[in-house]
């Protein structure tokens, strides 16, 4: 994951450092194990590394229906978690497939303002924000999650370094400064994602066993790339898109769809 090759995303070979990869499980094609990696160990940190989640808890998944959510939302009830998750209309259905208890609509009205009039019987004991940095959401956290809960976040989708920086620093200032100033007093984490063996290894113990399965929303060839990218950034897959080099495995996978949600 931290490992700078200046090789691109897109390519028929990579050079990978041998303790950058573990063996694909057995139970998904190599199409549904080309999205698990950073979608999948970045909701693996998020969830037991950075909100340290338990048995028994609740917890709040923001954007349900990603890569990222879709896997968070796997993995947290898998470890016997009750989930609340956002989704869309459309998306809703695909959300609560993936294990939710509870989906929030974040079309009808903006998530926050819906948290804080319509707060949980009990608070939330956690936060996942897969979509980035929402200040909004953060801000209000009080509302909805406990005193002792945490807020864990990955960066957001933004044009620029400084763009993300930016946005990050706001947060983390309204986290650092004092109540009485108008700070939140709730825990704030951001993701710091690295290559970790142990962890992939325990990512793919969930897969093997069948409680997390990799969703696949749509599979491009290479040479409709562009048309790849124009799914990612509509923001209404559910779940990762692939592009895949070898054509042959292309039309593998259109002739026998792999496994999804």
């Amino acid at each position: 994951m931290s490992q700078m090759t200046s090789q691109g995303a897109l390519c028929h070979f990579v050079r990978v450092r041998a303790d950058h990869c573990v063996r694909r499980p057995h139970n998904v094609t190599p199409i549904q194990a080309a999205g698990v990696c950073l979608a999948g160990l970045s909701a693996y940190k998020l969830l037991f590394e950075d909100a340290k989640v338990k048995a028994g808890q609740r917890i709040f998944i923001n954007n349900g229906s990603g890569g990222v959510g879709s896997f968070a939302i796997q993995l947290a009830k898998a470890s016997g978690c009750h989930v609340t998750a956002t989704a869309s209309s459309t998306t809703r259905n695909f959300v609560l497939r993936l294990g939710a208890d509870e989906v929030v609509d974040y079309q009808t009205e903006p998530v926050a303002q819906f948290l804080v009039k319509n707060p949980p019987e009990i608070l939330f004991d956690a936060i996942v924000d897969c979509h980035g940095l929402s200040p909004d959401l953060y801000n209000n956290c009080e509302h909805y999650l406990k005193p002792e809960g945490i807020f864990a976040t990955v960066a957001p989708a933004t044009p620029s370094l400084f763009a993300t920086a930016t946005a990050g620093a706001g947060l983390f200032g309204r986290a650092l400064r004092p109540a009485w100033l108008g700070g939140v007093s709730r825990n704030l984490r951001l993701l710091n994602l690295e290559n970790s063996k142990d962890d992939l290894r325990a990512l793919g113990d969930f897969i093997s066993s069948g409680k997390v399965t990799p969703a696949v929303d749509s599979v491009f060839k290479f040479d409709d790339i562009f048309l790849a990218y124009e799914r990612l950034m509509s923001g209404r897959a559910q779940g990762k898109v692939v592009v895949v080099v070898d054509s042959d495995l292309y039309v593998e996978q259109k002739h026998g769809k792999p496994k999804s949600i």
